[in-house]
């Protein structure tokens, strides 16, 4: 049994309640979180958009240098802080070492980079990008998002893993959304 994400907090982030989840991580008024404009209903979105160079870096090594330039297991490492910008200075040092360690000529490396760029939109644009963007993830940039949005308030020491957590206290498994997870299961109880 897969999830359909890429991992299992890409579940958790979107089909959690964000506002009660994350407000009670944080010790911060629900209402207060819910008007903030950072936090609103797209939030998982931006969060993967500020970071689709990270995600077409780690693809990248994922596919031509098995994780030599950029991986999965780690926070970007273009995005200064990290859930700000990309510093294109880091992007291109990292593109450049990408190349270095692909062995792929300028052309073929070019195509790739297009390539996986133009897969990675597709994905944002069609709202698919928790295939994507690594699920855990989203705790390191919440945290960070939080710490902006509510300087010197609420509790914000590890709040990106106790907001898992709580989002995960706040899913409903007789959704739509849990069928892909629980069918497997009902079809092994239902054997003899």
């Amino acid at each position: 049994m897969y999830t359909a994400g890429y991992d299992v907090e890409n579940y958790v982030f979107q089909h959690g309640d964000f506002v009660t989840g994350v407000s009670a991580a944080a010790s911060i008024d629900p209402s207060e979180l819910s008007g903030h404009p950072s936090f609103g209903r797209n939030w998982r979105e931006t969060a993967a958009r500020r970071w689709k160079e990270w995600i077409v870096l780690c693809l990248f090594s994922v596919v031509y240098n098995r994780g030599a330039t950029a991986n999965y297991r780690t926070a970007s490492r273009v995005n200064t802080p990290i859930n700000g910008p990309v510093d294109r200075r880091l992007y291109d040092a990292r593109l450049a070492e990408a190349r270095r360690s692909s062995q792929l000529t300028q052309e073929q490396f070019d195509t790739a980079v297009r390539r996986l760029t133009g897969r990675v939109d597709r994905h944002l644009t069609n709202g698919t990008y928790d295939l994507v963007f690594k699920g855990k993830w989203y705790g390191t940039l919440l945290e960070r998002d939080l710490r902006d949005a509510f300087p010197g308030r609420g509790q914000m020491q590890n709040v990106g893993t106790r907001a898992t957590a709580a989002l995960l206290a706040t899913l409903d498994f007789n959704q739509n959304w849990a069928g892909h997870l629980l069918r497997p299961v009902e079809s092994l109880l239902a054997q003899p």
